[in-house]
């Protein structure tokens, strides 16, 4: 009716319309006609039954899809953590074995006289050490039994608080705790092994002091002289091997990329706190070399600093579970990704722009031009407020989500068709490419425009969705499903650094026409605006097109969404370094409370030659103090050699506030800890001590 149409030769048509011809077809209408003598109501039942014989329903666009399959399939998640978790579990379970051989060393020790009695009387020493581990077991396997209880409410919380208090930066109202009986028998035993061997060797010392020693309260386990330099020896030898695997770890990283990154951050941090360990182990064995001042508080503070040697291995195991601590508050700490302060800089996560749209009907007009606003029926008002501002137009096809919101496999991921201005344009910070030197090395976007030579489409992706959720890495292929029905297949050529393009796959909008020729108009924007304008630029497209379905949202608060959402996962990574910091706390407790025991006599010695409760109590607290501090600078030193390669690779900035103030709770609660065993005892009676030296 009022369409117009004209006829023209298929040779004129082909010559007008060449461009879409590869996008859309040779032709798009067919005419039949009877053969010589064959009526024309014959011929219809013949062409549909040639259709249904010669014509693929897949090239059509038609597929038949198992949605309950491929439902349960994306189920199992993008990606699963328990190795992360358990790998940072890791630090936490070493510190608790220390925690345990250090307790269980001290209760030793306590029952020095008692050990040496049995031995007096006829009992071999490996019946003593079989009853001491017996009696170990017993407190074990009790303590699993209820660790075990408070493992399915510490997992309770975790998800309380991903419904919850974590729901903005991560979507989960489905998620429920599933409890394998499996799950809580390997827990169960595995504690019981650890410790086990904790306290087996923690009962080293005893086969080797003397029952007569034992008896006149002797430390069980400490090394003769002669044996000191077979052991320094030992020291060094292992000191340089942790350096070596710190040092190959690292390299590795740098070498071969993501893969080893996991495995490499562990093996390094290790491998370093062994290191910082074997230092401290051989500084607390020598013994000290320059004489102490006359007097002073100096003089006080380099005593109870000397005090630490008294026990080496004691301060040895309080100061590990101090820099275990800090070594996963601190490199998890330092990993948190914020948005920077020129969040609109073209080299930042925002690539420069300042809104992001998205349409649910896409735009067959172009906002930049004057004629393309009017086709749209926008305002004279609405067209003077998007004066200054510049869009770019993507063609979008819709897909599965592929950020780090969904927690579901993607197994048909959105595709974006890149127009030539933002290929020109550039921006954004890549953290790898394909390219070499030249052009397309200054700027990725022109990988999308090159030929690749197995016919792959060259794609852009973020690196967060190609590692987490798609499982791949640089120069990958990936696998979609264009409109008839065809595999292709997407080469990664570049990966964007924590980008606002998470999600989705990037391409050549030329190539994008020929995998999905229908989608016609784009249906995602990048407008660049000034910031200060970006509320009104915002306003005016949400009401003017909002027959379009047009919704606008800040880049700036769409990538710190996206951001949230990995900061959360180090959340939850930290609350395993906070528990650190509790058995950190808990040691430096009970080492104190047992030196000062030890000590009372001494106290009392000093008390009554003249010095005050204060300048024993700064004797005693310098002590705790050292350990506290060397194993904070210990666990600091090791976290920012560890996760250095991956901070000045990224262009997001560390938060020094936050990481400063947690450093600074742990060095309180570690003082608080001592100050809480020295004020009791320095107020404990004299004579008694007194009586007793």
């Amino acid at each position: 009716r009022t369409a117009p149409k004209a006829f023209i030769s298929l040779a004129d048509g082909e010559r007008l319309w060449a461009h879409d011809r590869e996008r859309f077809g040779r032709l798009t209408s067919l005419r039949f006609y009877p053969r010589a003598g064959q009526a024309p109501a014959s011929l219809q039942p013949e062409v549909e039954q040639e259709l249904r014989r010669g014509l693929d329903p897949a090239r059509l666009g038609f597929r038949i899809d198992a949605l309950r399959a491929r439902a349960l399939a994306a189920s199992r998640g993008t990606t699963d953590f328990s190795g992360l978790f358990l790998g940072f579990s890791l630090f936490l379970i070493a510190a608790a074995a220390m925690l345990v051989a250090l307790l269980y060393r001290l209760g030793v020790e306590r029952r020095a006289r008692e050990i040496g009695l049995l031995l007096a009387t006829g009992f071999p020493r490996r019946q003593v050490a079989r009853l001491l581990l017996g009696e170990g077991l017993v407190v074990a396997t009790l303590g699993a039994a209820v660790g075990l209880l408070a493992a399915r409410g510490y997992a309770g919380l975790m998800l309380a608080g991903l419904q919850n208090w974590w729901a903005t930066a991560l979507n989960t109202p489905a998620l429920e705790l599933h409890a394998r009986p499996a799950s809580y028998v390997v827990g169960g035993v595995a504690s019981v092994v650890l410790a086990a061997t904790a306290i087996a060797v923690a009962l080293r010392g005893v086969a080797r002091t003397p029952a007569r020693a034992l008896l006149a309260g002797a430390v069980p386990g400490r090394a003769p002289a002669e044996r000191r330099n077979v052991t320094r020896r030992g020291e060094r030898v292992a000191g340089w091997i942790f350096i070596g695997l710190a040092a190959g770890a690292i390299t590795l990283t740098r070498l071969i990329g993501w893969p080893s990154a996991p495995v490499a951050f562990f093996v390094a941090g290790a491998s370093l706190l062994g290191a910082c360990g074997v230092a401290l182990a051989h500084w607390l064995k020598a013994g000290p070399r320059t004489a102490l001042p006359r007097a002073g508080r100096r003089a006080l503070l380099r005593l109870g600093i000397r005090n630490a040697r008294r026990h080496a291995g004691r301060s040895l195991l309080t100061a590990g579970l101090i820099a275990t601590a800090t070594f996963v508050l601190a490199a998890l700490q330092a990993l948190r990704l914020n948005v920077s302060g020129d969040a609109y800089a073209r080299h930042s996560g925002t690539g420069g722009f300042t809104l992001l749209a998205e349409t649910d009907v896409p735009l067959l007009h172009d906002l930049n031009t004057p004629a393309g606003r009017a086709a749209l029926n926008l305002s004279e008002t609405a067209q003077e407020a998007l004066r200054d501002a510049a869009f770019f137009p993507c063609r979008l096809r819709p897909g599965d989500e592929a950020s780090c919101r969904n927690l579901y496999v993607p197994t048909q991921p959105r595709v974006l068709g890149v127009p030539d201005a933002l290929l020109d344009r550039g921006g954004f910070s890549f953290t790898a490419t394909l390219a070499g030197d030249g052009a397309a090395r200054r700027s990725p976007w022109r990988l999308l425009r090159e030929t690749l030579a197995d016919s792959a489409i060259p794609t852009i992706a973020d690196e967060t969705t190609a590692l987490w959720q798609l499982h791949v890495q640089l120069g990958d292929t990936l696998h979609v499903t264009d409109e008839r029905g065809r595999d292709v297949r997407l080469r990664l050529v570049a990966l964007l650094d924590n980008s606002i393009l998470q999600g989705a796959l990037l391409i050549a909008e030329t190539r994008f026409t020929r995998l999905f020729p229908s989608i016609a108009g784009s249906a995602f924007l990048l407008v660049e605006t000034p910031p200060a304008r970006a509320a009104e630029v915002r306003r005016v497209l949400e009401r003017e097109l909002a027959d379009f379905g047009l919704a606008a949202t800040s880049t700036r608060a769409r990538l710190g969404d996206l951001l949230a959402v990995q900061n959360l996962y180090l959340t939850t990574f930290q609350v395993l370094g906070g528990l650190g910091v509790v058995l950190g706390t808990a040691g430096l407790a009970a080492v104190l409370l047992r030196n000062i025991a030890e000590q009372r006599s001494e106290l009392a010695l000093l008390r009554t030659l003249g010095f005050s409760r204060a300048a024993l109590g700064v004797l005693v607290l310098a002590e705790n103090a050292f350990l506290v501090v060397t194993g904070l600078i210990a666990g600091l030193v090791c976290a920012a050699v560890v996760v250095a390669p991956q901070v000045a690779s990224r262009a997001a900035t560390v938060p020094w506030v936050s990481l400063g103030g947690m450093l600074a709770a742990v060095l309180v609660a570690g003082l608080a800890a001592g100050v809480g065993a020295v004020v009791p005892a320095l107020r404990a009676p004299l004579l008694a001590a007194l009586r007793s030296e």
